[in-house]
Order: C-alpha cells, then sequence, then structure tokens
C-alpha cells in the first residue's frame, strides 16, 4: 500500500471541494503518466531536475525498465491492505488498539475521481488541460 494521501480533519471538513480537486488532480496525473512512455519520460526530466535535484535517467530508468514495474493504479484505498497493515502494526506494537478502517479512511474524494479524465498535456505545453 503506497498511495496514501493525509489531509487535516479541519480542511476536509471546512473545504472537501479542495480536497477534491487536489484528488482529481492526483487522478488525472496518474492517468496521464499512464498513457505512453513518452509522458513519463516527460515527467522524469521535469522532477527530476524540478524537485529531487537527480539526473532524470535514474528516474527514466526506474519508470520504464520494463514499463509495467511502476504502475500508477487506482487512488481508491483498498479494505484488506489497510487490514493487513493494521493488524501488523498491532502485532508489532505501534498500534495498541484496531482501528477502523471507516473512521481512517474517508472514500467520498477517491470516489469522486474516479470520473475523471488524463490531463492533456504534452511536454512544452504551457499548461495542462
Amino acid at each position: 500500500m503506497s498511495r496514501v494521501l493525509e489531509v487535516q480533519q479541519s480542511l476536509i471538513d471546512k473545504r472537501p471541494d479542495v480536497v477534491q480537486e487536489l484528488v482529481d488532480g492526483i487522478a488525472r496525473s496518474r492517468l496521464w503518466l499512464n498513457n505512453s512512455k513518452q509522458h513519463r519520460e516527460n515527467a522524469t526530466d521535469f522532477v527530476g531536475r524540478s524537485y529531487y535535484n537527480q539526473k532524470s535517467a535514474l528516474l527514466r530508468w526506474s519508470l520504464t525498465k520494463p514499463l509495467d514495474r511502476v504502475m500508477c493504479t487506482s487512488l481508491e484505498p483498498r479494505r484488506a491492505d489497510f487490514d493487513e497493515v493494521r493488524y501488523l502494526m498491532i502485532e508489532t506494537g505501534v498500534l495498541d488498539r484496531r482501528i477502523s478502517f471507516d473512521d481512517y479512511a474517508d472514500t467520498r474524494f477517491s470516489d469522486g475521481a474516479m470520473i475523471q479524465t488524463a490531463w492533456r498535456y504534452e511536454a512544452g505545453e504551457g499548461r495542462a488541460q
């Protein structure tokens, strides 16, 4: 389970529209990355240069060799994954009690993101749509 977005409850309560916009953007980026090898290569160039200060060749290799090694899948939290992690956390003493999936995860945002489409963007364009 590697797709966790943590948001303060106060923001969810006060601005659920902003949280939905954030999740929608992540969903659209996921779809865009999965569209083509070229999109992944373009993303690694930008991210390597602008965020990670790494050579993009390493990032490009990790996202494209093979192309399906790193997949950007659905954003929907999976109850079974949560249950497994919770069990391991209790077993190792990280948690001292059982936490309910419904108390931990708010799926309305991932549910809303399911209708999204990939960004329309090609390298060199000024803005994604």
